[in-house]
């Protein structure tokens, strides 16, 4: 009985892996909060991941590719902030 118990209380030796995911449009405006236009204008400038097609009228993106475009904005803010370009609002 003591050796389950050490089991299940025992943490995993494989590392936690993220679950890439299909999200589709509103969920990505939520997340970026950019509206469909900007989403669709940044896509065609080659500056917004491409989605997945999924059927004749659907369309998602993969999770893994929209949290590192979010992390991209993220970096990117703070190296301009370092280099003194940030623009006050």
């Amino acid at each position: 009985m003591q050796t389950l118990a050490r089991s299940i209380d025992a943490p995993s030796a494989a590392p936690a892996q993220s679950q890439q995911r299909i999200l589709r449009r509103p969920a990505v405006e939520h997340l970026t909060g950019l509206p469909r236009s900007s989403i669709y204008a940044e896509i065609k400038k080659g500056a917004f991941p491409q989605p997945v097609k999924l059927s004749a009228r659907a369309v998602g993106w993969l999770s893994d590719e929209i949290d590192n475009w979010l992390k991209h904005q993220i970096d990117a803010r703070a190296f301009s902030e370092v280099k003194g370009d940030s623009k006050s609002i």
